[in-house]
Formats: structure tokens, sequence, C-alpha cells
């Protein structure tokens, strides 16, 4: 690796730079109801957070759901990192591979692996399985970093996402270098509806290798482009020097105490989905929100929404929509509601 001058020398003659994270992708954001209270929703389209939010929508505008990427690095951990986590009131306690796990010591103040049984461990919380993606793309020129994506849809997304970069990983022997289209969309169960329960309508996100020509000039355009020529792109010689520079494995680096903001559970988002298209399709009939409300949120108890910020959410959407429904009719509705 390039030793540059200017910087202290290591016995490896490694970079400890870092490229930055400049934004954040996600497929749910917060909407806001009539009574003015924010709630969270799944999306068809990526939504940008952070500081170069704006430079994302200016490119593609305020619904985009397909981009062309690049990864620089064939480490995995660094750019497709799938595992386990466990997370509480917004901290993160323990992370782990399947076989490995850490749990984070208050005393010694760091992550410390994980000796006991797998019942153990399983009784310490929620484990739940979550695939972070980072990656360069390729439209956005001019700012320098890398866009990060976290995900929780263990049935959906996660499986088509590692299936398809391994896939390119086992058969070109590389990722770097390769362009890509990350695209989301909507899709519906094939699973019959029951009565009164609205079909099931989820995100599913697809990492697809793109190699036709018009995705390899584009790479090549942007590996070439003026502004970023000294010091990017995706030639091989350019790719040693960033790799370097290629954000490190920062889970790490969040110790409890810190809290960063966790993402929602796809599938969890898309019962919350559902279950507010549930009261509007039944309590906009006439009948009383206001005289259900413990009984549904009794029901929400029971359902597969188990984060309970996103319980809380709801709950108060519940609220809020039983009171704008206070003065209709007050009859009872007796459908129930299956998740």
């Amino acid at each position: 690796m390039l030793q540059l001058n200017g910087r202290l020398k290591t016995s490896n003659n490694v970079s400890s730079g870092k490229m930055p994270v400049i934004g954040y992708l996600k497929i749910g954001e917060k909407r806001i109801n009539a009574q003015g209270k924010e709630y969270p929703s799944s999306t068809d389209y990526f939504v940008p957070r952070g500081k170069y939010a704006d430079l994302f929508i200016k490119q593609f505008g305020d619904k985009c759901n397909q981009l062309t990427i690049a990864f620089i690095s064939d480490n995995v951990s660094e750019v497709c990192n799938q595992r386990y986590e466990w997370w509480q009131g917004g901290v993160r306690y323990g992370y782990g591979d399947g076989q490995d796990f850490f749990i984070y010591d208050t005393t010694r103040k760091e992550y410390v692996p994980f000796t006991g049984t797998e019942s153990e461990r399983e009784r310490l919380g929620n484990w739940e399985m979550m695939l972070t993606l980072r990656f360069l793309v390729v439209d956005i020129t001019g700012i320098i970093g890398v866009w990060q994506l976290d995900t929780k849809a263990k049935a959906s997304s996660i499986p088509q996402i590692v299936e398809s970069f391994d896939f390119v990983m086992h058969n070109a022997g590389r990722v770097k270098g390769i362009p890509f289209d990350l695209q989301v969309e909507k899709v519906k169960s094939y699973k019959p509806s029951e009565r009164g329960k609205p079909q099931s309508v989820y995100p599913v996100l697809k990492l697809i290798p793109n190699i036709s020509q018009a995705s390899i000039e584009k790479l090549q355009k942007f590996a070439n482009s003026e502004e970023l020529n000294k010091t990017m792109l995706l030639t091989e010689a350019k790719i040693k020097q960033i790799e370097a520079s290629v954000i490190e494995h920062d889970l790490i680096d969040n110790p409890p105490g810190e809290k960063i903001e966790e993402p929602f559970d796809e599938d969890e988002l898309v019962q919350a989905d559902k279950f507010r298209g549930y009261v509007e399709s039944n309590y906009n009939i006439g009948t009383s929100l206001k005289a259900d409300k413990e009984h549904l949120i009794a029901q929400l108890s029971k359902s597969k929404i188990k984060d309970e910020r996103l319980l809380n959410q709801v709950r108060q959407w519940i609220d809020a929509k039983a009171e704008e429904m206070k003065s209709a009719n007050i009859n009872k509705h007796s459908g129930t509601l299956n998740f």
C-alpha cells in the first residue's frame, strides 16, 4: 500500500485514512398525519439522509428507485456486511456473525467475546439480522465518499443481496470496479388475503450486476472525470490508492451510551402500514374507532411488530385517528384483525 510522506510510518506501511460515509439511504420515511403527528412508513424509493441528501435529490429527484453503484473494496466486512445485532433503547449491546458473538463490557468499555451457550445468549435480548452496504453512487461526482444502506429485511432483501453479491465474488473473484444496479420496489405477497385484511405489500431491495456497455461507459466516465482524476478511481492503479481509504467496519466504534439511529425493520414497517390500512378502510365508514381503540391496541401488542419505537408510533396514530373520528357513529365495529 502506498505510504505517504508527512504521515507516521508504520511497520506495515498501511495508510490509516478513512473515506467518510457522506450519506445514508433508507427505504422508509416519517410522514405527518392530519393531527401533525409523525409516523414511519415504508417506501418504494430511496430516502437520502445526511449532509449531502440535497445533492442526491438534485441528481435523482425525490422518488429514485434505481442507482448505479460500485464497491471500492473486495473486503466483504467493509462493503456488504451481514451480521446479528442486539439493540435496546437505541443502543447496540452486542453483535456477531452467527458463530462468534461479542457483548459490550461496561467495566472494560469494549466489546468482548461471549462465551456462554446459545440459549444464554438468546435470553440476553432480541438478536436481529442486519446487512450494511457501503458503496459509491456513480452518478454523483464532486464529492468523494461512500453511501451507506442498512436493512433488517431478513426474509426478503437480505437473501437476494447476499446471493447476488456472493455470486459475483465467487465467479469473478472480485466486486470492486464492477457496476451494480441497486433497486427498490414494492411487491405483493402471493398469499391469499384473509377477509378484512389488506393484501401484504412490502419493499424489496435488489442488487443486480450490470455489465451492459452503457453501465461500463458510465463507470469509466465517472473514473476519468476531471474532478476526480487525481484522487479516484476504478482503474487498477487508482483502486490501490484509495483502497486504504475505504471506511473501516465502524460498528465497534458505537458502544452503549453513544446512541445512533437504529433502522426500522422493513417487515415491521409493512405490518404498521397494513395496520393503518385496515383501520382506514374499516373505520371511515361510520363506525367508531374511539369505541374500539383499546381493543385495537391490544391486537397490536400481539402482532409481529416488536420494535417499541414503532409500536409507540402506531399507538399515537390510533389515538390521533380516534380523536379525528370522535364525532362519527358510535356503533362498535365487529371485525377482527389478524396479522
